[in-house]
């Protein structure tokens, strides 16, 4: 079943500019492109009506080279297409961490972190279609803390 996306293209949903730098195919079979865009239907979607305005991806499928390259955890929900790394574009970090904590509380998520890290901030949002835990955490300095709302 093929899910229609409002506001992303699927180029959003998996391009990478640390991919294209050092020549990684990170490109979704059908498959993959297809529970990229059932995924953002869940997540992207929905934050992006709540916020009235552009969201844009900084990081959606990646591939098992893309993921080890960047330092993603071994058992990354990016790999297996069920997450999206997020900002908006105008948002301070405080606005940013008012809209976390709206969705916190708004969305049903399987991870939701806020996270800051070499002076950049971003919204960390995974789904998947069963047993979603509603954990939302803050990352920080290095370290996962709970967030409790």
């Amino acid at each position: 079943m093929k899910v229609d996306l409002k506001h992303f293209k699927d180029l959003e949903l998996w391009r990478s500019n640390t991919a294209t730098a050092f020549k990684i195919d990170n490109k979704p079979t059908r498959k993959e492109l297809n529970k990229l865009r059932f995924t953002a239907s869940k997540t992207i979607e929905l934050v992006r009506e709540i916020v009235g305005c552009a969201v844009v991806v900084t990081s959606g499928k990646r591939c098992k080279e893309l993921n080890r390259k960047i330092g993603g955890s071994s058992t990354s929900s990016h790999v297996r297409c069920e997450a999206f790394d997020f900002m908006v574009p105008g948002f301070s970090p405080s606005m940013l961490k008012s809209l976390f904590k709206q969705l916190s509380t708004s969305l049903e998520y399987d991870q939701l972190i806020f996270e800051h890290h070499n002076g950049a901030y971003w919204i960390h949002i995974s789904w998947k279609e069963e047993d979603n835990r509603q954990q939302a955490l803050t990352y920080e300095g290095g370290r996962y803390e709970n967030f409790e709302n």
